[in-house]
């Protein structure tokens, strides 16, 4: 699953088992808030907190979607 923001920029949704393995293999994963705040996950205690909260996706950086203007 992906998640857009609404300045454009996407994020390939983790599920509970893909952010943990994510995590243990050194890959740079970031908890994704409902306001659109994000923050990178660098200890496990972040990891833990992050699985523990209701509004909060664990994702991996995709980039920014371009637009085309017509």
């Amino acid at each position: 699953m992906e998640k857009i923001t609404q300045d454009g920029f996407a994020w390939q949704i983790l599920s509970y088992h893909d952010a943990i393995q994510y995590f243990h293999d050194g890959k740079t994963i970031f908890a994704l808030r409902d306001d659109e705040s994000e923050s990178q996950i660098v200890t496990r205690q972040d990891l833990e907190d992050a699985l523990d909260w209701d509004d909060v996706q664990i994702g991996v950086e995709i980039g920014f979607i371009k637009t085309s203007k017509i």
